[in-house]
């Protein structure tokens, strides 16, 4: 990943300051996404399913209904619907049913070839975010390592509250394994005086 698209990694809105070369990059579909909006019956809903897309492409989040879709990106993704830029602030206006609105983020990441991460990936990510609290114990810095392996694997970025635990279980662990060094090399004793 290129180290400026890290910045949008995780972020729960669609940024207003995007170019439009940035707005094209994340937003642009590729061909083997079109049979997935092709297959929406009305073209507004072709509309929402590219910006769920172009959203989970630049973030690694499924994208809420109640987000602000800045103007650019609106114009921009309803060129590609094939349809004039509407005149909504938020995908309520897209959405009649709740349901549509997960299918679509269940659908974007099927588009683009991303998954869940279950059980034995997060285990995994707990491994790797052991390892590197090993030389990094700052917790914000775990976590952006965090998003960036999952995001490098295709997996969809859980929430902010289970990376922000992951990242403190890590911590803990390096700073256990720390505390047992310690008492290895000058005893308990001396080491719980020092407290």
């Amino acid at each position: 990943m290129e180290s400026w698209r890290e910045q949008y990694l995780g972020v729960d809105a669609l940024p207003t300051s995007l170019t439009h070369a940035q707005i094209e990059y994340f937003f642009q579909p590729a061909e083997h996404m079109l049979p997935y909006v092709s297959s929406r019956r009305r073209p507004l809903t072709s509309l929402g399913l590219l910006l769920h897309i172009g959203f989970l492409r630049m973030t690694g989040r499924p994208l809420a209904a109640f987000e602000r879709i800045p103007p650019g990106i609106l114009e921009f993704v309803a060129n590609h619907a094939g349809i004039p830029a509407p005149q909504i602030a938020t995908l309520r206006a897209i959405y009649r049913r709740r349901m549509t609105l997960f299918a679509h983020q269940r659908l974007a990441a099927e588009a683009i070839g991303w998954r869940s991460a279950e059980d034995g990936v997060l285990r995994m990510l707990t491994a790797f975010l052991r390892r590197q609290a090993e030389t990094q114990i700052s917790r914000p810095d775990l976590i952006r390592q965090a998003r960036r392996w999952l995001y490098d694997r295709s997996y969809v970025l859980p929430g902010a509250r289970l990376l922000e635990r992951l990242a403190a279980a890590a911590q803990d662990h390096a700073l256990e394994g720390l505390r047992s060094e310690i008492e290895a090399a000058v005893g308990a004793e001396l080491t719980g005086s020092w407290s």
